[in-house]
Protein backbone atom coordinates (compact mmCIF):
# COMPACT_ATOMS: atom_id res chain seq x y z
CA UNK A 1 0.00 0.00 0.00
CA UNK A 2 1.13 3.45 -1.28
CA UNK A 3 1.99 6.11 1.61
CA UNK A 4 0.32 9.08 1.09
CA UNK A 5 2.14 12.21 1.18
CA UNK A 6 1.14 15.45 2.30
CA UNK A 7 2.46 18.52 0.57
CA UNK A 8 4.64 21.26 2.00
CA UNK A 9 2.12 23.86 1.60
CA UNK A 10 -0.39 22.27 3.99
CA UNK A 11 2.46 21.18 6.34
CA UNK A 12 3.78 25.49 6.83
CA UNK A 13 0.17 26.37 7.01
CA UNK A 14 -0.40 23.83 9.97
CA UNK A 15 2.71 24.50 11.81
CA UNK A 16 1.57 28.43 11.38
CA UNK A 17 -1.61 27.75 12.78
CA UNK A 18 -0.49 26.04 15.87
CA UNK A 19 2.23 28.83 16.91
CA UNK A 20 -0.34 31.63 15.93
CA UNK A 21 -3.10 29.62 18.02
CA UNK A 22 -0.13 29.13 21.11
CA UNK A 23 0.53 32.61 21.09
CA UNK A 24 -3.20 33.64 21.46
CA UNK A 25 -3.33 31.36 24.41
CA UNK A 26 -0.17 33.03 26.33
CA UNK A 27 -2.00 36.73 25.47
CA UNK A 28 -5.36 35.46 27.20
CA UNK A 29 -2.97 34.39 30.25
CA UNK A 30 -1.81 37.40 30.65
CA UNK A 31 -4.70 39.78 30.02
CA UNK A 32 -7.27 37.87 32.28
CA UNK A 33 -4.14 38.08 34.92
CA UNK A 34 -4.54 42.29 34.92
CA UNK A 35 -6.92 44.98 35.87
CA UNK A 36 -8.59 46.97 32.81
CA UNK A 37 -7.28 50.71 32.29
CA UNK A 38 -9.49 52.92 33.79
CA UNK A 39 -12.36 54.42 31.06
CA UNK A 40 -11.70 58.37 30.58
CA UNK A 41 -13.98 60.25 32.27
CA UNK A 42 -17.08 60.97 29.90
CA UNK A 43 -16.88 64.33 28.06
CA UNK A 44 -20.44 64.90 28.10
CA UNK A 45 -20.51 64.75 31.95
CA UNK A 46 -17.33 65.94 32.79
CA UNK A 47 -18.70 69.76 30.92
CA UNK A 48 -21.48 69.67 33.57
CA UNK A 49 -18.91 70.76 36.48
CA UNK A 50 -18.43 73.90 36.76
CA UNK A 51 -16.82 76.24 39.40
CA UNK A 52 -17.18 79.52 40.35
CA UNK A 53 -13.71 81.21 40.93
CA UNK A 54 -14.90 83.79 44.14
CA UNK A 55 -16.25 80.15 46.34
CA UNK A 56 -13.17 78.01 44.80
CA UNK A 57 -11.82 76.31 47.94
CA UNK A 58 -8.40 76.42 48.40
CA UNK A 59 -7.07 72.68 49.16
CA UNK A 60 -4.24 71.91 51.58
CA UNK A 61 -2.63 68.38 52.03
CA UNK A 62 -1.28 67.34 56.14
CA UNK A 63 -0.20 63.92 57.51
CA UNK A 64 -4.09 63.16 58.27
CA UNK A 65 -5.57 63.78 54.73
CA UNK A 66 -6.54 66.10 52.83
CA UNK A 67 -8.57 69.43 54.03
CA UNK A 68 -11.06 72.04 52.42
CA UNK A 69 -11.19 75.41 53.63
CA UNK A 70 -13.45 78.36 52.01
CA UNK A 71 -10.98 80.90 49.92
CA UNK A 72 -13.11 83.16 50.24
CA UNK A 73 -16.64 84.63 51.22
CA UNK A 74 -18.78 83.82 49.01
CA UNK A 75 -20.15 86.80 46.35
CA UNK A 76 -23.57 87.29 47.43
CA UNK A 77 -23.67 86.27 51.25
CA UNK A 78 -23.46 88.45 54.41
CA UNK A 79 -20.05 88.95 56.00
CA UNK A 80 -18.99 86.82 58.77
CA UNK A 81 -16.23 88.41 60.40
CA UNK A 82 -15.17 91.95 61.60
CA UNK A 83 -17.31 94.64 63.14
CA UNK A 84 -19.63 93.20 65.66
CA UNK A 85 -19.65 89.83 64.50
CA UNK A 86 -15.52 88.62 65.46
CA UNK A 87 -14.17 91.79 67.26
CA UNK A 88 -15.27 94.73 69.05
CA UNK A 89 -17.91 97.22 66.74
CA UNK A 90 -21.57 96.73 65.91
CA UNK A 91 -22.80 94.84 62.16
CA UNK A 92 -26.14 95.60 60.13
CA UNK A 93 -27.28 94.11 57.23
CA UNK A 94 -30.71 95.19 55.95
CA UNK A 95 -32.51 93.74 53.36
CA UNK A 96 -35.28 96.45 51.16
CA UNK A 97 -38.92 95.30 50.89
CA UNK A 98 -40.87 96.13 47.53
CA UNK A 99 -42.28 99.23 50.02
CA UNK A 100 -38.48 100.29 50.52
CA UNK A 101 -39.11 99.18 54.08
CA UNK A 102 -35.62 97.42 55.05
CA UNK A 103 -35.54 94.37 57.55
CA UNK A 104 -32.96 94.60 59.49
CA UNK A 105 -30.73 92.63 61.72
CA UNK A 106 -28.03 95.17 63.79
CA UNK A 107 -25.23 93.17 66.28
CA UNK A 108 -22.87 94.33 68.80
CA UNK A 109 -20.06 93.76 70.35
CA UNK A 110 -19.00 95.46 72.94
CA UNK A 111 -15.06 95.63 75.15
CA UNK A 112 -17.20 96.18 78.54
CA UNK A 113 -20.88 94.92 79.41
CA UNK A 114 -23.31 96.97 79.23
CA UNK A 115 -26.74 97.25 81.00
CA UNK A 116 -28.69 99.88 79.01
CA UNK A 117 -28.72 101.03 75.35
CA UNK A 118 -29.12 104.25 73.82
CA UNK A 119 -31.38 103.98 70.19
CA UNK A 120 -32.39 106.48 67.75
CA UNK A 121 -33.75 106.50 63.97
CA UNK A 122 -31.39 107.47 61.52
CA UNK A 123 -31.71 111.00 60.28
CA UNK A 124 -31.20 112.26 56.91
CA UNK A 125 -28.01 114.48 56.28
CA UNK A 126 -27.03 116.92 53.70
CA UNK A 127 -30.61 116.77 51.89
CA UNK A 128 -29.88 113.31 51.49
CA UNK A 129 -33.17 111.55 51.45
CA UNK A 130 -34.79 114.84 52.98
CA UNK A 131 -38.40 112.96 52.72
CA UNK A 132 -37.99 110.47 54.45
CA UNK A 133 -39.48 109.83 57.96
CA UNK A 134 -38.26 106.63 59.53
CA UNK A 135 -39.58 104.43 62.33
CA UNK A 136 -39.11 101.51 63.92
CA UNK A 137 -41.66 98.66 63.83
CA UNK A 138 -41.29 95.24 65.06
CA UNK A 139 -38.60 95.54 67.27
CA UNK A 140 -36.96 92.47 68.75
CA UNK A 141 -33.85 92.23 71.01
CA UNK A 142 -31.51 89.64 73.29
CA UNK A 143 -28.53 90.76 75.48
CA UNK A 144 -26.15 88.36 76.21
CA UNK A 145 -28.65 85.42 75.29
CA UNK A 146 -31.61 86.55 77.61
CA UNK A 147 -34.95 88.26 75.64
CA UNK A 148 -35.16 92.08 75.68
CA UNK A 149 -38.58 92.91 77.49
CA UNK A 150 -38.46 96.60 77.48
CA UNK A 151 -38.90 97.88 74.23
CA UNK A 152 -38.63 101.13 72.67
CA UNK A 153 -41.38 103.57 72.00
CA UNK A 154 -43.17 103.33 68.31
CA UNK A 155 -42.54 105.52 66.83
CA UNK A 156 -39.53 106.16 68.22
CA UNK A 157 -38.50 109.51 68.95
CA UNK A 158 -36.41 111.30 66.79
CA UNK A 159 -34.28 112.46 69.69
CA UNK A 160 -33.89 108.66 70.69
CA UNK A 161 -34.67 106.55 73.62
CA UNK A 162 -32.75 104.51 76.40
CA UNK A 163 -33.99 100.69 77.16
CA UNK A 164 -32.70 98.57 79.67
CA UNK A 165 -31.01 95.06 78.99
CA UNK A 166 -31.74 92.21 81.52
CA UNK A 167 -28.26 92.00 82.97
CA UNK A 168 -24.94 93.60 81.62
CA UNK A 169 -23.74 92.18 78.15
CA UNK A 170 -21.42 92.54 75.42
CA UNK A 171 -23.23 90.78 73.05
CA UNK A 172 -26.41 92.08 72.05
CA UNK A 173 -28.52 91.24 68.54
CA UNK A 174 -31.58 93.31 67.57
CA UNK A 175 -34.02 92.91 64.61
CA UNK A 176 -36.48 95.14 63.38
CA UNK A 177 -38.00 96.64 60.66
CA UNK A 178 -37.02 100.24 59.40
CA UNK A 179 -40.21 102.49 57.55
CA UNK A 180 -40.59 105.15 56.15
CA UNK A 181 -36.66 106.02 55.21
CA UNK A 182 -37.01 105.80 51.24
CA UNK A 183 -37.81 108.87 49.82
CA UNK A 184 -38.45 108.98 45.89
CA UNK A 185 -36.29 111.52 44.03
CA UNK A 186 -38.22 113.28 40.95
CA UNK A 187 -37.51 112.80 37.84
CA UNK A 188 -35.98 109.23 38.20
CA UNK A 189 -36.55 106.02 36.78
CA UNK A 190 -38.93 104.23 38.51
CA UNK A 191 -38.43 101.92 41.65
CA UNK A 192 -35.36 104.75 42.27
CA UNK A 193 -35.01 105.79 45.98
CA UNK A 194 -32.87 107.29 48.61
CA UNK A 195 -32.98 105.21 51.91
CA UNK A 196 -31.76 106.11 55.02
CA UNK A 197 -29.98 102.72 56.55
CA UNK A 198 -29.35 101.71 60.30
CA UNK A 199 -27.68 101.67 62.78
CA UNK A 200 -30.25 102.74 65.52
CA UNK A 201 -27.80 102.68 68.28
CA UNK A 202 -26.42 105.17 68.86
CA UNK A 203 -22.92 106.86 70.62
CA UNK A 204 -23.01 107.34 74.49
CA UNK A 205 -20.45 107.42 77.22
CA UNK A 206 -21.09 103.39 77.85
CA UNK A 207 -21.12 101.99 74.69
CA UNK A 208 -18.42 104.66 73.25
CA UNK A 209 -17.88 105.33 69.82
CA UNK A 210 -16.92 101.78 68.16
CA UNK A 211 -16.72 100.85 64.18
CA UNK A 212 -19.44 99.99 62.20
CA UNK A 213 -20.22 98.33 59.03
CA UNK A 214 -23.34 98.36 57.08
CA UNK A 215 -24.47 95.41 54.68
CA UNK A 216 -27.30 95.71 51.90
CA UNK A 217 -28.64 92.74 50.19
CA UNK A 218 -31.43 92.45 48.05
CA UNK A 219 -32.61 95.33 45.71
CA UNK A 220 -30.37 96.99 43.01
CA UNK A 221 -27.80 99.14 44.83
CA UNK A 222 -26.00 102.31 42.51
CA UNK A 223 -24.05 103.56 45.76
CA UNK A 224 -24.15 104.14 49.15
CA UNK A 225 -22.95 107.91 50.25
CA UNK A 226 -21.72 108.53 54.09
CA UNK A 227 -22.52 112.63 54.37
CA UNK A 228 -21.19 112.74 58.07
CA UNK A 229 -17.48 111.85 56.77
CA UNK A 230 -14.86 114.14 54.82
CA UNK A 231 -15.68 114.63 51.32
CA UNK A 232 -13.13 112.49 49.39
CA UNK A 233 -14.75 109.21 52.06
CA UNK A 234 -18.08 109.74 51.47
CA UNK A 235 -18.37 107.64 48.23
CA UNK A 236 -18.39 105.10 51.07
CA UNK A 237 -19.95 101.88 49.49
CA UNK A 238 -18.37 98.54 48.24
CA UNK A 239 -20.20 96.04 45.82
CA UNK A 240 -19.41 92.20 46.43
CA UNK A 241 -21.57 90.36 44.03
CA UNK A 242 -25.30 91.04 45.33
CA UNK A 243 -24.31 92.69 48.34
CA UNK A 244 -23.20 96.15 48.90
CA UNK A 245 -21.21 97.32 52.31
CA UNK A 246 -19.85 100.50 53.54
CA UNK A 247 -16.19 101.22 54.81
CA UNK A 248 -15.45 100.77 58.55
CA UNK A 249 -16.97 103.89 60.21
CA UNK A 250 -17.02 105.40 63.47
CA UNK A 251 -20.38 105.22 65.13
CA UNK A 252 -20.72 108.70 65.82
CA UNK A 253 -20.66 109.11 61.68
CA UNK A 254 -22.39 106.08 60.66
CA UNK A 255 -25.04 108.31 59.00
CA UNK A 256 -25.51 105.93 55.56
CA UNK A 257 -28.00 106.53 52.60
CA UNK A 258 -28.50 104.08 49.94
CA UNK A 259 -29.29 105.27 46.31
CA UNK A 260 -31.37 101.84 44.89
CA UNK A 261 -34.06 100.38 42.82
CA UNK A 262 -36.50 98.84 44.69
CA UNK A 263 -37.28 95.11 44.12
CA UNK A 264 -40.31 94.36 41.84
CA UNK A 265 -43.75 94.48 43.46
CA UNK A 266 -44.01 89.81 43.19
CA UNK A 267 -40.07 89.73 41.64
CA UNK A 268 -38.55 86.23 43.88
Amino acid sequence: MGVNCVPRSVVVQRTVGILVAAVLAVLAVLVSGRSPSPKAPDADASSTLRVTPSTTATTSTTSTGTASTPASTPPDAAATTGPGLSEPGIHVIAQPAVDGSMEVVERLKLQTPVSALSLAPPRPRGGGAAGANPTITGFQAQAGGLVVTDTPASPLPTEGERIELPGPATDITMRYRLEGGSDRSQPAPVGRVLVLLPPITRSDPAVGDPSVVVEVIGGTVRNLVCPDLPVSDQLCGRQRGAVWSTTTLPLSRASVVAQMDLPQPGAG
